[in-house]
């Protein structure tokens, strides 16, 4: 027997609405100064990327991840080579990974010049902040 308009009306209206997304389930992030703070800090550093700004990348870098390569990669890790040309980014919601440490899932978006276009999504990575300071962090892991 069908519903009346009336029946599937009733039904919706007592459906509890999620609009987020997210499992209601899901424990919730908290958002604070910190997390605040490392997601400003995660943009700069990307937008550093992909500007090639290699002087405003550098900066953001911790001491224990400029340890891993020398300059000479880091600059060509932000600057990038001519051919692909870093093009932009996504930034989904944070996960703490402890108080002093915050993980970002980010996709990085590349253009290739001349080359016909992929359609598919880049995979995405993670880039992973710590704090150094009451109210600084660094980048402690790039995608």
């Amino acid at each position: 027997m069908p519903l009346s308009r009336l029946g599937i009306l009733t039904v919706l209206v007592c459906l509890p609405l999620n609009l987020s997304g997210e499992s209601s389930s899901a424990p919730k992030l908290e958002i604070d100064q910190d997390y605040v703070l490392a997601l400003g800090t995660a943009n700069r550093f990307l937008c550093a990327w992909q500007s090639r700004d290699t002087r405003a990348g550098m900066k953001l870098l911790s001491a224990s991840l400029k340890a891993k390569r020398s300059e000479r990669e880091w600059n060509q890790y932000v600057s990038g080579i001519s051919n692909p040309h870093h093009e932009g980014f996504e930034i989904t919601s944070g996960k703490r990974l402890g108080n002093d440490r915050i993980a970002f899932e980010v996709r990085l978006y590349e253009h290739y010049t001349d080359e016909r276009w992929q359609k598919l999504r880049p995979a995405p990575s993670k880039i992973i902040l710590t704090k150094v300071g009451p109210e600084s962090w660094l980048i402690d892991e790039v995608p």
